[in-house]
């Protein structure tokens, strides 16, 4: 293996031999390599701080509303509990915001909204077609079955029907 420099092969030769050192030795070890490694980080950093600035401020990782969901997830734990609250209306705004482009998405792309000429029915069909596509597999079967016995406890004529 070739290195830059003699620091960087002993350095190599110390993490290689790590897992053998005597456990009262491996901490300080470990330490040695830490400490080697945010010596080397800060020199990079002072050499070339306007180009990771720069790297930094072009970073491919756009900024998405799943990744902030995920951020306000991760930080919620460690939150007083006005905090957690704050966090809390933030992810129903995330979510609100959601949801409301998936209905523009659906809108968009459903025939009956973008003629004039739709019924109270069809809108009616529409807005239980939009709402059912936002529901997991899983919960769709639940509301299919709970929808399918709160309809048979009526018969036809709206009367409830008595079991026995």
């Amino acid at each position: 293996m070739e290195f830059s420099n003699e620091h960087q092969r002993r350095l190599a030769m110390l993490k290689a031999a790590l897992p053998y050192v005597p456990p009262q030795n491996k901490k300080a070890m470990e330490i040695i390599l830490q400490a080697d490694n945010l010596l080397c980080l800060a020199s990079e950093v002072a050499s070339n701080d306007d180009d990771m600035t720069l790297r930094a401020a072009q970073a491919d990782t756009s900024a998405t509303p799943a990744v902030y969901e995920k951020l306000l997830l991760n930080i919620k734990d460690y939150c007083t509990p006005a905090e957690s609250e704050i966090v809390r209306m933030l992810l129903n705004f995330l979510h609100a915001d959601e949801l409301f482009k998936n209905y523009r998405d659906f809108t968009k792309n459903h025939y009956a909204m973008q003629t004039e000429e739709y019924s109270e029915n069809d809108n009616q069909n529409f807005m239980m077609e939009f709402l059912m596509s936002q529901l997991s597999p899983k919960q769709r079967t639940t509301f299919e079955q709970v929808t399918n016995i709160m309809n048979n406890k009526t018969n036809n004529k709206g009367e409830e029907q008595v079991y026995e």
